[in-house]
């Protein structure tokens, strides 16, 4: 198997993106019943997130492709930060996912670099991301992989 990753283009399928998409939201749901209802989530709603990552100079969608077909995904932009923050800008890493049978094969680990490069070289610093404190594969796996704990953000039911 040969897994070729690069940007996402206008001229993708965006269906395999639909599909993921709608995994990577059932997975919050299991982990928080009342965060995502996968049954609202509209098609093109999903269409029109990625495709407005295209051509855009400080946000981006990459793709891993096993033939046509796209098996993970990574989206990440650039964020100005509040002036009473020390760094002005960092990147943000809002999805990273990767179909259930490509799990495991390392294609995570190649998206999250390609956002790291790219964020360096634009002359961000530090990225940050956001996943559920249940999704314990996640959290292993960012750790290894240079993040850490910076804030807890935590839910409570009024």
């Amino acid at each position: 198997m040969m897994i070729k990753i690069r940007y996402l283009t206008k001229k993708d399928e965006l269906d395999d993106l639909i599909h993921l998409s709608k995994e990577f939201f059932k997975e919050y749901d299991q982990h928080h019943p009342d965060f995502f209802k996968i049954s609202k989530i509209d098609d093109n709603d999903v269409k029109s997130y990625f495709k407005k990552t295209l051509g855009r100079v400080a946000e981006k969608t990459v793709v891993a492709l096993d033939g046509d077909k796209i098996v993970a995904y990574i989206t990440f932009s650039i964020k100005e930060r509040l002036p009473l923050y020390q760094l002005k800008r960092v990147g943000h890493i809002s999805g990273l996912m990767v179909d259930k049978k490509y799990r495991r094969l390392g294609i995570a680990k190649k998206l999250l670099g390609f956002s790291k490069d790219w964020f360096k070289r634009k002359g961000i610093k530090y990225s940050y991301l956001e996943t559920s404190s249940q999704n314990h594969g996640a959290i292993k796996f960012y750790s290894k992989n240079n993040f850490q704990n910076l804030r807890v953000q935590l839910i409570g039911k009024n």
